[in-house]
C-alpha cells in the first residue's frame, strides 16, 4: 500500500472516529434528492476543492432514514474528505422495511451513473442488508465487471437461513442488553413491514414508526422496552416473517450461491457481537468466497472495531492494521 493511501486511510478513521456533525462540511460538496429510478433518490458528496481518486456507492441497511441516516452522512463525508466521491441511495424496500427485488436494480442503475460521471469504476460499500444487495449486484455478469471492489459490514449470506435464525432467537428467552435493543428493533421493523397484514391500530402504526426514527439516537432503553413488551411481542413477528416471505424473493436478494461470479476484491468486515446478522454469516461468505479464482484477493475481519457505520473501540491495534488493509480500495486511485 502506498503511503499516501496509508495516510488518507488514518485520515479516514480518524474522521470516523469524531461524532458527526449535523451541519455540512465546508471541504464536501453535498447535492442532494437527485432522481434515481422509478422510485428511488440519492444524494452526492464530493471534494470541494481537488479532484477524486475514488468513487463509492455507499448502501445503508434497514433503516427509515434511508441514506440520510447521520451515521451513513458522517461516513459519506469523511470518504469525500479522502477524495472519494461518495454516492448514497435512499432504496425503496430498505427505507420502508420491506425486501424488494427492484433495490438492486437501482442500485445497479447508480453504480452505472457514478461510473459514467467519474469515469471510475466505483466500489460498492454496503451495511448490513445494504451489504448483502452490494454483494448481489457485483455477482451479476452485467455488472461483475465494473464494480472496482466490494466492501461489506454486517452482510447475511443467506435470507432464508437468517430467518430461521431469527425464529430460534425468539424461542428463547428475552434478552438483555444489546441482544434486546437488536431484537426490538426487529420487531419495530417487522411490524412496519406487516402492519396491514396484523391490522394494527393506526396509533400504534404511528408508534412504530416515531421509535424507529429516533431509535438508535434518542430513544430511551425504558421506552424501547415498554413499547415492544406493549403492542409488538403478542405477534410472533420473526415466525410471520418467515412463514410468509416467497423463498424465490429471499434467494433472490441473498448473495448464497452465486459468489463465485464477483471479479470485484471483497472485504468483509463484522461485528463480532452482532446479534442482528450473526458473525457466521461472514464466514459463510468468505468460504464462497474462497473457493473461487483469485481469492486471495479477498479479506476477511471479524471484529468489535467498526459496527453500524461507527468506529467503537480505536485502541484494539491488531484490528485497526486489518481495517486499514480491507478499507484500502475505498481511497485507493479508482482504476
Amino acid at each position: 500500500m502506498a503511503l499516501r493511501d496509508w495516510a488518507a486511510l488514518t485520515g479516514l478513521l480518524l474522521r470516523l472516529s469524531r461524532p458527526g456533525s449535523a451541519e455540512p462540511d465546508p471541504a464536501v460538496t453535498e447535492t442532494r434528492d437527485l432522481e434515481l429510478g422509478r422510485a428511488g433518490r440519492y444524494d452526492c458528496y464530493a471534494p470541494r476543492s481537488k479532484s477524486p481518486r475514488a468513487a463509492v456507492v455507499a448502501v445503508h441497511g434497514v433503516t427509515v432514514h434511508g441514506g440520510r441516516d447521520p451515521r451513513l452522512v458522517h461516513f459519506a463525508r469523511s470518504l469525500a474528505r479522502s477524495r472519494t466521491v461518495c454516492y448514497v441511495p435512499t432504496l425503496e424496500g430498505l427505507s420502508s422495511c420491506r425486501l424488494l427485488a427492484a433495490d438492486v436494480a437501482e442500485l445497479g442503475t447508480l453504480a452505472l451513473l457514478a461510473r459514467k460521471q467519474t469515469g471510475l469504476r466505483p466500489g460498492l460499500v454496503g451495511f448490513c442488508h445494504g451489504a448483502s444487495y452490494a454483494l448481489v449486484l457485483a455477482s451479476q455478469p452485467e455488472h461483475a465487471s465494473g464494480i472496482a471492489f466490494v466492501t461489506s459490514f454486517g452482510a447475511y449470506h443467506s435470507l432464508e437461513t437468517l430467518l430461521d435464525e431469527y425464529v430460534a432467537a425468539a424461542a428463547q428467552p428475552l434478552a438483555v442488553g444489546r441482544a434486546l435493543d437488536d431484537r426490538i428493533y426487529l420487531n419495530l421493523m417487522l411490524a412496519r413491514s406487516y402492519g396491514d397484514r396484523l391490522a394494527l391500530a393506526p396509533e400504534v402504526r404511528r408508534g412504530v414508526d416515531e421509535l424507529l426514527a429516533r431509535y438508535c439516537h434518542e430513544a430511551t432503553d425504558e421506552e424501547k422496552r415498554a413499547f415492544y413488551e406493549q403492542h409488538l411481542c403478542i405477534f410472533g413477528l420473526e415466525r410471520l416473517a418467515h412463514d410468509t416471505e416467497q423463498p424465490s424473493l429471499l434467494r433472490a436478494l441473498s448473495p448464497a450461491g452465486r459468489l463465485g461470479q464477483i471479479e470485484a476484491a471483497v472485504s468483509i468486515i463484522h461485528d463480532a457481537h452482532d446479534p442482528m446478522v450473526p458473525p457466521g454469516h461472514a464466514q459463510r461468505i468468505f468460504n464462497e468466497l474462497s473457493g473461487a479464482a483469485e481469492a486471495r484477493r479477498h479479506r476477511l475481519l471479524i471484529t468489535p472495531l467498526l459496527s453500524h457505520v461507527t468506529l467503537a473501540d480505536a485502541l484494539r491495534l491488531g484490528d485497526v492494521a486489518g481495517l486499514l488493509r480491507a478499507l484500502e480500495p475505498v481511497v485507493r486511485q479508482g482504476r
